[in-house]
């Protein structure tokens, strides 16, 4: 008799680096990797998963446990989360991972690659290549090298910015324009932002983003007017334009458009022409839904035969008796 396959695996051993508990691989040719996101499984990792350095990961190969479609979905969610900020979008997953990340070396690759481009999978992939100096293996390097900064604690990574006492500015406005704008162009961004938001009260994550989008095209325009270069200002115009139709919103207040669907056509147009208070046939809306005739056949009839002792049957669940009459 064949003896059956097992599957093994090694006693933890203990490292010197900060993540210290290393677990040896399972071997299993049979065994089926699966996203536990999506929950589809794949023989083999190397084209359907990222690899990470976390021994989290070892007994799994050294891949994640999210596959990579998932995970570009995710970092899309994510990018929403946090109002298109791709580098604190790329570190919150790399922190979620155990990979390490470099403000540096992230800069570097978007300087290099072009607008559009995926950066969580081009940071995964060539993030090592483009750093300077020394390159963490785990998340844990990042917190490190950025407690040892003197430029960039801690702290301070992501730190909601202070208004001065003096300034018109809220510290929501200023969290979400950052410290590139100064007071006045951060209230203009904040106006056209509220007009916006006005118009499509209930817009979505991916909206949202082009909506900051659009207020920052928006000031250009007015810059590009008040000094006269007319050229940026039909080049912004056009882009403005361009923004605002592929981000689907409306350029005015909502309007009932109940007569254009099937479910509101009759009652839209009944209130558009005959108000349904001033219908001439008031049957129609008389006991529609049959409430009134339920509770005067079961309610009502049972009661009035106790009451006084009638024999008065339902008029259509009753069985009549022998020599009534049909």
């Amino acid at each position: 008799m064949a003896q059956a396959k097992t599957s093994t695996r090694k006693r933890t051993k203990k490292t010197t680096n900060t993540n210290t508990s290393v677990v040896s691989p399972l071997l299993d040719p049979d065994r089926k990797y699966y996203c536990t996101c999506c929950g589809k499984s794949w023989k083999q990792q190397k084209t359907h998963f990222y690899l990470s350095r976390s021994p989290l990961y070892t007994a799994n190969n050294g891949y994640i446990h999210i596959c990579c479609e998932c995970l570009n979905i995710y970092y899309d969610q994510m990018l929403a989360v946090f109002s298109g900020d791709e580098a604190r979008a790329v570190e919150y997953i790399c922190h979620q991972f155990d990979w390490y990340f470099s403000p540096s070396a992230f800069q570097r690759l978007k300087n290099s690659f072009p607008d559009g481009t995926n950066m969580l999978s081009t940071y995964i992939r060539k993030g090592r290549a483009y750093a300077d100096g020394t390159y963490g293996d785990y998340y844990t390097d990042t917190i490190k090298q950025r407690n040892l900064s003197e430029t960039s604690p801690l702290v301070d990574v992501y730190a909601t910015p202070e208004a001065p006492t003096d300034s018109k500015v809220s510290q929501t406005a200023r969290l979400r324009w950052g410290s590139t704008f100064d007071d006045d162009k951060i209230l203009e961004l904040e106006d056209h932002y509220k007009m916006l938001h006005r118009l499509n009260p209930n817009c979505s994550n991916n909206q949202e983003i082009f909506i900051k989008q659009l207020c920052q095209i928006n000031m250009v325009m007015n810059d590009a007017l008040r000094s006269g270069k007319f050229d940026t200002y039909t080049k912004a115009s056009a882009e403005y334009r361009n923004t605002f139709k592929q981000a689907e919103l409306q350029s005015g207040d909502a309007t009932d458009a109940s007569a254009n669907e099937t479910f509101g056509v009759t009652l839209a147009t009944i209130s558009k022409y005959t108000p349904e208070e001033y219908y001439k046939d008031k049957t129609l809306y008389k006991d529609f839904d049959g409430i009134g005739d339920y509770f005067k056949r079961f309610v009502k009839r049972p009661l009035k035969n106790l009451q006084f002792g009638t024999k008065e049957r339902d008029k259509e669940f009753s069985v009549p008796d022998e020599g009534d009459s049909p």
